[in-house]
């Protein structure tokens, strides 16, 4: 083991070579993604017990890390400093990868004292990750690793012991055996990641509704059949949910400065409703075939959640409204409520008369993806008999996907692995002329391609992927009977790798993390009962929530029940929307690392069909969740 700064920039210097070639070696084992990162973890926790980061803090004199917003906030909040102010004291735009981020004005790390970091609690997630050998896809990031050699004591002795772990797997690498092991990695490749998916076809007869929850999103998973349809005369129209008026990070970029007030921020949604009208011309629609209702950025899935009926309407993070603010919207000042937005889709799809719907995934990490895809489901229940669409969802936002990062044009889009035996993907076939297209088409979103240039680069693909789980259907004779349980095979997607999704909580919020995942739902003579399992027992300060939602064609989903329970560690609790109802209400069982809820069929005004969702919390944040799933009863 070595440790000696000295020593180890030295040793750096003396095998530049070495490291090299041990990186390409690396690429082209015939091993697994998750064997060779199983390796990585190995050494990582062995090297990380015996080096003392406090007796080092190179990385904090040498590295300066990329800021995210959410490190940006937490900061100035543990100061007490306003946000604006905190950026033009401490933080400064660069140009990195193709984008412009936010650093540090000066190294050493201005929150370094005597080798220890004073804000080691709120610390940037950049910081919190460092050396990032617990990440998963080591095979791509080995680079990076490498770049770190001889700066970081536990980047140095993890590498050097990864050259005498692998070296032990396969004969020593020689010229030959690195063409050997390139061929049967690629045989490898071609087998684990061969896509199994039925490919999407669009017939004359089609009317093509895409569903947007922010303006470039419409690009990432359909462009290409976007303009596939104008090519074939097919009629299709693409709807915006909201003006993307949230993404302060995209703005600081833009501007150059921090948009915050709600006048500012309307105006930088107006841009990006611009953005959305040239792209859309870069595909061949025109203004008619646009539509924007301007629901709240980031606040959508509030809505779903706790804004119904007479409840007070939901208030925008960023502009402050409580209705929609944009005047070029489909209704302006339309209450921020979710059956305003039912009544936006429903005039919509009565308008249009789709036949094939393209909507975000239940499963996307991004909570406006989520609604949209619920609002769209129950808006088609209600409108069951008048039209049937096929409904097809489009992935944007998960961890670690699409890997690699950058421009690929000459790769296909693969589903995540954490989605292979849960959804059936289909995919659509894109040649060069709609690659270019799509490429087109997304640069004219320049606000979001000036920072997020590599992710956007990543969708640019010879496909465009489409999938949704499974219906879970009680109704037929399989579950007809009492006591007959249907299984829910998908689990939490943070399970995935839990600690590169709790990178965003604080160290105190990580100590308490809590995954969960579905186990079961059953249908009892008079009940609904629903199960999940907890990675570990809930804590003093960590709740599980489970939500169930009814549905039923003959009274108004407003006025249905939203039933929500949270369990604590010692008692639970169970709400209607904001109204508190008796805890004996639903009847919950509590082990450990599982939980039961039973949910009478009355209290849930016996539906005919359900909404039901899970996650935990800490405190008011938000740990870890299941997505939506739609289950039939009748």
């Amino acid at each position: 083991m070595i440790t000696d700064l000295k020593a180890i920039k030295r040793l750096g210097k003396l095998r530049h070579e070495e490291n090299d070639d041990f990186r390409m070696y690396v690429r082209e084992l015939p091993f697994s993604i998750k064997a060779i990162d199983e390796a990585v973890e190995t050494a990582y926790v062995e090297v990380s017990k015996k080096v003392d980061c406090t007796h080092c803090a190179n990385c904090c004199r040498k590295l300066n890390p990329t800021l995210t917003m959410n490190d940006v906030k937490r900061l100035a909040r543990h100061l007490g400093m306003p946000l604006k102010a905190f950026i033009t004291r401490y933080l400064r735009l660069i140009q990195q990868d193709k984008k412009q981020v936010l650093i540090f004005q000066k190294r050493p790390c201005p929150f370094l004292k005597k080798n220890c970091c004073t804000v080691y609690e709120v610390r940037p997630r950049d910081c919190r990750s460092f050396p990032h050998l617990h990440r998963r896809g080591f095979v791509y990031r080995v680079r990076q690793a490498a770049e770190n050699y001889d700066l970081c004591p536990i980047v140095f002795n993890t590498y050097e012991a990864l050259k005498k772990s692998l070296a032990r797997r396969v004969r020593p690498v020689t010229t030959c055996g690195l063409i050997l092991i390139s061929l049967m990695a690629c045989a490898c490749l071609a087998t684990t990641n061969q896509l199994s998916a039925k490919p999407i076809t669009l017939h004359p007869s089609d009317r093509v509704l895409v569903l947007a929850p922010h303006p470039d999103d419409e690009v990432l998973g359909c462009g290409g059949i976007i303009q596939r349809c104008m090519a074939l005369n097919i009629p299709v129209q693409v709807v915006y949910f909201t003006y993307g008026d949230n993404n302060e990070w995209s703005f600081l970029i833009y501007r150059k400065h921090a948009v915050l007030a709600p006048g500012a921020v309307k105006i930088m949604g107006q841009i990006r409703h611009d953005e959305a009208v040239a792209s859309a011309a870069a595909m061949g629609l025109g203004t008619n075939q646009l539509t924007f209702l301007g629901y709240p950025d980031f606040g959508t899935l509030h809505i779903w959640i706790n804004h119904w009926g007479d409840a007070p309407p939901a208030v925008g993070m960023m502009t402050h409204a409580t209705s929609v603010p944009y005047a070029n919207a489909l209704r302006p000042g339309a209450p921020y409520r979710g059956q305003e937005i039912v009544r936006d889709l429903t005039t919509v799809f009565r308008s249009f008369k789709p036949t094939k719907i393209f909507v975000s995934h239940p499963a996307d990490f991004n909570v406006d993806h989520r609604a949209l895809y619920c609002f769209t489901q129950l808006t088609l229940w209600n409108l069951e008999n008048e039209m049937r669409p096929e409904v097809i969802p489009y992935l944007v936002h998960f961890p670690h996907w699409p890997e690699p990062r950058g421009e690929q044009s000459g790769l296909p889009l693969k589903p995540p692995d954490f989605f292979q035996n849960d959804i059936a993907w289909r995919e659509f076939e894109l040649s060069h002329d709609l690659i270019a297209g799509k490429e087109k088409a997304l640069r004219a979103h320049q606000s979001q391609f000036e920072y997020a240039s590599r992710y956007l680069e990543s969708f640019m693909r010879t496909n465009e992927l489409f999938g949704d789980f499974e219906k879970i259907s009680l109704a037929t004779p399989k579950f007809a009977a009492p006591h007959s349980r249907a299984l829910l095979t998908q689990g939490a997607v943070h399970r995935q790798d839990e600690r590169d999704e709790k990178d965003h909580l604080t160290e105190s919020e990580q100590n308490g993390f809590v995954g969960l995942e579905w186990r079961y739902i059953q249908l009892e003579t008079n009940a609904i009962k629903l199960s999940i399992a907890l990675s570990r027992p809930l804590g003093d300060t960590v709740s599980a929530t489970l939500q169930v939602f009814g549905y039923r064609h003959d009274v108004p989903f407003e006025r249905m029940p939203k039933i929500r329970v949270e369990v604590g560690v010692l008692k639970h609790s169970v709400h209607d929307q904001n109204q508190s109802l008796p805890a004996k209400s639903v009847t919950v069982s509590h082990r450990k690392r599982d939980i039961e809820a039973e949910f009478p069929l009355e209290l849930l005004g016996h539906p005919e069909r359900l909404f039901v969702c899970a996650r935990t919390y800490l405190g008011e944040i938000p740990l870890d969740w299941v997505s939506w799933r739609l289950v039939e009863l009748k």
